[in-house]
């Protein structure tokens, strides 16, 4: 999440991976995320899973 920000995001700062990865600082603590929400998308529907 730094690298994608090139700095120490604050809480509730969130960004937005390119491949659909949903991330936001929920805790902090000393310079450190110590609680990060991710949201991963949803999957396409496998044809050959049941």
């Amino acid at each position: 999440m730094i690298g994608l920000l090139d700095l120490l995001p604050k809480v509730t700062e969130a960004v937005f991976i390119p491949d659909g990865v949903y991330m936001q600082v929920w805790t902090k603590e000393n310079h450190r995320m110590i609680k990060v929400y991710v949201r991963l998308p949803k999957k396409e529907d496998d044809p050959g899973a049941e």
